[in-house]
């Protein structure tokens, strides 16, 4: 019997939410390319106006809300999303990966996250979120 194959942009994708729920700041940086750009709807640096770019701006930008979320709860997982409705489109050696997942107080979170396999890994070069009010 033999284990069924794991598939490398799905493994990704998954780094980066178990990431994101642990409040893995090193984690989640590392899924992010170092050019990678984002569309942030909860930063307050940002508004949600202007493009994020780059890894390290990108961090930096989720600083405020990791910090809030490691505030209202006591552990891990801090945040949980459970992503629905995914859908890959694979474009050679790019992918776009889009999905939905309920947030607090019936908003719905949407995410589309552009993956690039760069040197046999698939990392975030661009994130584009949005929320339901």
């Amino acid at each position: 019997m033999t284990t069924p194959a794991v598939d490398p942009l799905l493994a990704a994708l998954d780094r980066f939410l178990a990431a994101f729920a642990a409040l893995d700041m090193p984690a989640f940086r590392r899924c992010f390319a170092p050019d990678a750009t984002m569309f942030h709807p909860d930063s307050p640096e940002t508004g949600s106006r202007a493009r994020v770019d780059g890894r390290v701006q990108i961090a930096r930008s989720f600083g405020p809300v990791f910090d809030a979320a490691r505030r209202a709860v006591a552990g891990p997982p801090y945040v949980t999303v459970e992503a629905r409705d995914v859908r890959v489109q694979r474009l050679g050696s790019a992918a776009v990966v889009t999905f939905i997942f309920d947030r607090p107080a019936r908003s719905v979170g949407r995410r589309t996250v552009v993956f690039e396999e760069r040197a046999g890994v698939w990392l975030i070069v661009h994130l584009h979120a949005s929320n339901t009010a």
